[in-house]
């Protein structure tokens, strides 16, 4: 089943996904991808970012609250490879530790181009 998100074809200039891929399957990359890139203007710019690893973190309960929900680590250059299959630059590559009072991660942010002037 084919499925998109609601919003027009190059209907924004930028979109931000902080941490959210974490939740996605890398298989799953590919295609959001493609979504943010059918979204996109053409040289429109798309800012990610993620938790460094190969992990897997599963959550029962959080805040409080029951949940059943995983955290992905994913490698750097795998989601800069599915950003480019999926038409997009990456320009900017930069990662980070954690700081005071996060949890102990590496995280990293890619800033990517949607090709097209």
């Amino acid at each position: 089943m084919e499925t998109t998100t609601p919003s027009a074809a190059g209907e924004f200039g930028a979109a931000v996904a902080f941490y959210s891929i974490t939740h996605l399957h890398p298989t799953e990359l590919s295609r959001a991808f493609e979504q943010v890139h059918r979204a996109l203007r053409p040289a429109g710019l798309f800012l990610l970012s993620f938790h460094i690893g190969t992990e897997i973190r599963h959550l029962d309960e959080w805040w409080g609250h029951s949940v059943d929900i995983d955290f992905r680590f994913l490698e750097p250059a795998e989601v800069a490879g599915a950003l480019e299959a999926a038409g997009f630059t990456v320009e900017t590559r930069a990662e980070r530790v954690p700081y005071a009072g996060e949890v102990d991660t590496r995280r990293a942010y890619l800033l990517a181009r949607r090709a097209g002037a």
